[in-house]
């Protein structure tokens, strides 16, 4: 049991009756401090508790900003890349025609050109190499027809019977070619204009040599060639 002595008063008066009753015994110079041992481990407990809550609390709030912080880092960086990536499809879209104007297939071609990376990167010895999607040129003579040449093909194998744009596209298809169905109708529609093809709907038929000389060239706007 603990014990501990009176407060002293300041006053010098009060100071000596204190003192006065404390050696006459009428006053006891000790006072009981009777704490109860259990209650004093759970008030221990709830100090330490609460301290506790305070530093995993102050910890969680902290974790919780910089995970924000790094959320809208990274939703930043997420909006940058989808206008760059909006950049970069508006600038294909402008050389994919550019290619047009000039007469070939940009497309066939980036589909050579990877496929001759493939070739170059090959596996070692042992593993089968996959077939090339188009022929490459190895002279000057073996020059690979363009998309033109090859609708103007498919049009006179289909002679006299009609054929249709999304036919040609599978036929360039099993060949390995990748076209669009716009760039496939554009050739068709260069030549109905020369004369050597007419359209029936959603039908093409070629024009033979002798017959291409009776037809009245194409003058007219680019009508809808997708069918």
């Amino acid at each position: 049991m603990a014990t501990k002595r009176l407060p002293r008063p300041r006053d010098p008066l009060a100071l000596t009756k204190l003192i006065g009753d404390i050696a006459n015994r009428e006053v006891a110079d000790a006072a009981d401090d009777r704490t109860d041992p259990e209650e004093a481990m759970r008030q221990e407990d709830t100090v330490r508790a609460k301290a506790e809550i305070i530093r995993r609390y102050r910890q969680v709030c902290a974790d919780l900003a910089a995970d924000q912080e790094t959320v809208k880092q990274h939703q930043e960086a997420i909006q940058q890349c989808q206008a760059h990536q909006q950049m970069l499809a508006a600038q294909a879209n402008d050389l994919e025609a550019a290619a047009r104007v000039f007469g070939f297939d940009i497309i066939r071609e980036k589909a050579v050109l990877l496929e001759r990376a493939r070739n170059q990167t090959q596996s070692p010895v042992g593993v089968p190499q996959s077939p090339p999607l188009v022929p490459i040129p190895t002279t000057p003579t073996d020059k690979c027809p363009t998309i033109t040449e090859l609708v103007l093909e498919s049009i006179q194998q289909a002679f006299p019977d009609s054929v249709r744009v999304s036919e040609i596209r599978k036929q360039l298809a099993k060949r390995g070619i990748a076209a669009r169905e716009e760039t496939i109708g554009m050739a068709l529609y260069r030549f109905a204009r020369l004369g050597r093809a007419r359209r029936d709907g959603w039908n093409w038929f070629f024009i033979p040599p002798r017959a291409a000389q009776n037809e009245t060239p194409v003058q007219s706007e680019v009508p809808s060639l997708i069918h």
